[in-house]
């Protein structure tokens, strides 16, 4: 996803969503088909279960969070926000 800035340049964008709950997870892997995701959530080992592919809540399959993984980076780390 890009935007036009004031100069008319081009500038690619990346997007930033804090938890990944029923709601913050969805809306990363819809952003993620179009743009660079950081998907922040404080529950280290939630973050660890996505990073690994797998969704325990069954938000999103395992598949989608396969298929988006080049284009979300998922964090516990604040300093990356």
């Amino acid at each position: 996803m890009e935007i036009i800035d004031k100069n008319g340049l081009r500038k690619k964008i990346k997007i930033a969503i804090l938890g990944m709950g029923y709601v913050g997870l969805p809306l990363a892997i819809l952003f993620a088909k179009e743009t660079n995701v950081i998907a922040f959530d404080i529950n280290k080992n939630r973050i660890d279960e996505l990073m690994n592919g797998l969704d325990k809540t069954n938000e999103i399959s395992n598949y989608e969070l396969k298929e988006i993984s080049s284009s979300v980076d998922f964090t516990y780390d604040a300093e990356k926000l």
